[in-house]
């Protein structure tokens, strides 16, 4: 069954999902105010154990500087396969989103470890991605964010591999790390 929760922008400013043994079942977050957070905690490794496809939805998405931050929280430890995955993330009506990388606990990632977004899909609202976070972040963003004009991460110590269609004339800034 798919996890639904409707913040109804409420004064609630952080929403944490925990990944916990669900079989990367959908996720769906709505009702968000603008520069809300939503934090997905992946504690589980293994085949079938990835965060499911989760859809963001604001309360309200008329504004032209709408924002939201997601926070991907990976476990060391888990390996490349599966670890530490969310199979999508969904959002529409939005100006910019803040992605960060970071791990639960207090043990450092493996260097074998990162956070992996298999699939941002974004509408044609999207214009800025600022990628953050000490943590190996792996993107792939899909073509329908046709005005995404700013992909910053210089905001990343840990390695970003980034994954983008050419979709249009992007700046792209890269982070500390030998970044691919």
């Amino acid at each position: 069954k798919a996890t639904k929760i409707d913040v109804d922008g409420s004064t609630v400013a952080q929403v944490t999902v925990v990944e916990n043994n669900t079989d990367a079942k959908a996720i769906a977050v709505k009702g968000l105010a603008n520069t809300n957070t939503v934090q997905l905690d992946n504690n589980v490794d293994g085949p079938n154990q990835a965060v499911g496809a989760v859809t963001l939805t604001l309360k309200d998405g008329s504004g032209s500087a709408d924002s939201l931050n997601l926070i991907l929280a990976g476990t060391s430890g888990h390996d490349s396969t599966d670890g530490n995955d969310v199979v999508s993330v969904t959002v529409a009506n939005l100006e910019t989103l803040n992605v960060s990388s970071t791990h639960l606990g207090t043990t450092d990632f493996l260097t074998t470890d990162r956070n992996v977004l298999t699939s941002l899909v974004a509408d044609t609202s999207l214009t800025t991605l600022n990628l953050s976070g000490s943590d190996a972040l792996d993107v792939t963003l899909t073509s329908a964010a046709t005005k995404l004009a700013t992909i910053d991460g210089s905001g990343m110590s840990g390695k970003l591999a980034l994954t983008v269609a050419a979709i249009a004339d992007q700046t792209v800034t890269a982070g500390s790390k030998a970044d691919t």
